[in-house]
């Protein structure tokens, strides 16, 4: 069945139409070379194989606009899949639905009771008794002491952290010590250790350590692409010579355990975090031997002295908050 052209254009110029029987015509202006963009209108589910040929005109021996151009060929066919908006607004409900499950999973085991239906969803939970996420509950604690400071926070590779102080783009940073360089100042923080989670009945779930080229053909489950974590990961992995295969991209740890305990993948997490998680998840905390994953966090500025007032206050904050 012919598809039905909705759009199309040429890059180089030239104008595109369709007739009754999805035939394209190109015709205006006549470059040596083309690009044309065609959209079609159809339901992905029912495409099972496509095909494009050029016609020839009619009266001439062959495709071209008279009998001295019989030379048009394709070169090159290219097909991108663009998604209508109700698949668009499928997709985004059930990515609502799975963070909602994700939701009640996550306040069952901090409010210690099952959670079996929508209603049963506690009122209060209460507070964690693990060091997690201790930078923004310091953060959280400065600016309810500064109520006139306000601070913008963004996340970065600890290289991009270094450069973006030095160029004068940010007055602090909370980077992993060994990539900043010798000309910024820097207070220890805390130590980032990065393990290995794995399913408690999976294949490693005996091991206690690893060496990170021993897993990268896994299937893995990791953060959103965004993330500091996962371009550190995903770099860790190409040095080796690998491109790690992720089968979820997840913005929680809560919600990659319970993809590692389901046995979907294995996960390169913060001790901290992943040691939570086993509390109330089926996974093994393995540790990775590599020196990349054994991470000293530092507080960093190019000169603690000459940091704009707010900045400093902070900085002092998280110096005298650290774990």
């Amino acid at each position: 069945m012919p598809l039905k052209l909705t759009e199309g254009a040429g890059v180089g110029g030239s104008s595109i139409s369709a007739d009754a029987a999805s035939i394209i015509t190109v015709s205006g202006k006549y470059p040596e070379t083309e690009t044309n963009v065609l959209k079609f209108a159809a339901p992905a589910g029912e495409i099972t194989a496509l095909k494009l040929e050029v016609l020839e005109k009619e009266g001439n021996k062959g495709p071209g606009r008279n009998v001295h151009d019989r030379n048009v060929v394709i070169s090159e066919f290219q097909i991108f899949p663009v998604r209508l908006a109700a698949e668009q607004a499928q997709l985004i409900y059930e990515r609502v639905q799975f963070d909602y499950e994700m939701a009640k999973l996550s306040f069952a085991r901090l409010s210690g009771r099952p959670v079996l239906s929508d209603d049963a969803i506690p009122d209060a939970i209460p507070s964690a008794a693990y060091p997690a996420d201790n930078f923004d509950r310091m953060l959280a604690a400065f600016l309810g002491q500064h109520p006139h400071i306000s601070v913008d926070v963004e996340e970065r590779e600890s290289g991009d952290i270094a450069h973006a102080i030095l160029t004068g783009a940010a007055d602090l940073g909370l980077a992993a010590e060994h990539a900043l360089p010798d000309n910024i100042e820097r207070i220890p923080f805390s130590e980032d250790r990065l393990v290995l989670v794995t399913a408690r009945d999976g294949e490693l779930a005996g091991r206690r350590q690893v060496d990170f080229s021993e897993v990268v053909e896994r299937d893995f489950v990791g953060l959103i692409t965004s993330s500091a974590l996962h371009a550190h990961v995903t770099g860790h992995a190409a040095r080796l010579g690998a491109r790690l295969r992720f089968r979820a991209r997840l913005n929680n740890f809560d919600a990659i355990g319970e993809m590692v305990a389901a046995g979907i993948g294995v996960a390169v997490m913060p001790e901290v975090a992943a040691k939570r998680c086993a509390r109330a998840m089926k996974i093994n905390v393995v540790r990775i031997r590599d020196p990349w994953a054994n991470r000293r966090l530092a507080i960093c500025a190019r000169s603690f002295k000459s940091l704009p007032r707010p900045a400093k206050q902070l900085a002092d904050h998280l110096r005298t908050a650290a774990p």
